[in-house]
């Protein structure tokens, strides 16, 4: 088994797309707003392939797709850790041998460097923190409504 690159461009599905004079105008939301090529982006996936003959022909068998990375921000903190945080589980999930397990991991770090544990919990802090922070400012201005408490029924009991 090894670990296959895809890079899939952004495409029309989500939004009409046209282009006109090295422009780029994205349909969104009842507007039409421009963005150059590159700033949209395209997206990595990392694929786990086993490889087998068939009738004498080299044929791929997709076993799982891992995880998806926005190629502009691999470089980013927050894009790796969100990365590893998705590929793990699913690598366990797996039940590989440790040197199998190992030789992917080692294919997937060469494209997305690991975040050490120490540096990954922090930012996953600080990402809970925010969310929360945000989540209570919504609350409190009535942006958002708070959730009902669940009441448990009390059973009537028959004499």
């Amino acid at each position: 088994m090894y670990v296959r690159w895809k890079r899939r461009e952004p495409t029309a599905h989500r939004h009409y797309i046209f282009s006109r004079a090295r422009r780029t105008y994205v349909y969104y939301y009842g507007r039409y707003r421009w963005k150059d090529a590159d700033e949209r982006g395209a997206s990595l996936y990392a694929v786990l392939v086993r490889s087998a003959r068939v009738n004498g022909k080299p044929r791929q068998k997709v076993i799982k797709h891992l995880a998806r990375a926005a190629e502009k921000h691999l470089d980013k903190l927050w894009q790796r850790v969100v990365f590893w945080d998705e590929v793990r589980p699913k690598l366990v999930a797996l039940r590989l041998p440790p040197d199998e397990l190992a030789k992917i991991e080692q294919q997937l770090a060469a494209k997305i460097e690991p975040v050490p544990e120490a540096e990954a919990e922090q930012f996953r802090q600080r990402r809970a923190a925010f969310w929360k922070n945000g989540i209570e400012m919504a609350l409190g201005l009535g942006l958002l409504k708070p959730k009902r408490s669940v009441q448990t029924v009390q059973p009537v009991s028959t004499v």
